[in-house]
């Protein structure tokens, strides 16, 4: 089997490298990252003010500011690099080896990359929408893991929102296969 991992550079996706380098030593044969080029203020709002309806607009600033002040986003990854890593974390992916870096996940460079692996299985943890032609690149299957449960909190933050929204029994894990 011949597995590719579609992923970011956090702490948890370092980790959950780190997890698949281990249980498939000889089948892991790609960890492709994408690193987008900045966008602009503007490029951003105008996407979220596509996305967002107002209320949601707002409460997402007032949880970006809060997160800002209080330093709540560098506490996170502290404290997930203190729970994941506890001999230490060299902030860096495991398997340095097999990295591979793209604009995006959906970009031609991806689909390139992806056509000359020709992965079995690929696997996505923390990336945006992933779309048709990549989904096709895979030979049997591409296994998406979703913070949330899906359909009812999808896109960053899950939990957050759950708990904001007074529904913690919306707290969970989405597995799925992408079709």
């Amino acid at each position: 089997m011949r597995l590719v991992l579609l992923t970011g550079t956090g702490p948890e996706h370092r980790y959950l490298a780190g997890r698949l380098a281990i249980a498939f030593p000889d089948s892991l044969v790609a960890i492709i990252l994408a690193t987008p080029p900045p966008r602009s203020l503007r490029a951003r709002i105008r996407g979220y003010v596509r996305r967002y309806t107002l209320p949601q607009l707002l409460s997402r600033a007032q949880a970006k500011l809060y997160t800002r002040l209080t330093g709540a986003s560098q506490r996170r990854t502290t404290t997930l690099e203190r729970i994941l890593f506890p001999q230490g974390d060299e902030r860096t992916m495991p398997r340095s080896e097999l990295v591979r870096t793209v604009p995006s996940h959906n970009s031609g460079a991806c689909l390139d990359l992806l056509a000359e692996l020709g992965p079995d299985v690929i696997a996505v943890y923390g990336t945006s929408v992933i779309r048709a032609p990549v989904i096709r690149a895979a030979r049997c299957g591409v296994i998406n893991m979703h913070t949330g449960i899906s359909p009812r909190y999808r896109g960053s933050d899950t939990i957050f929102w759950a708990l904001h929204n007074q529904e913690p029994k919306w707290v969970g894990v989405t597995v799925h296969l992408l079709d």
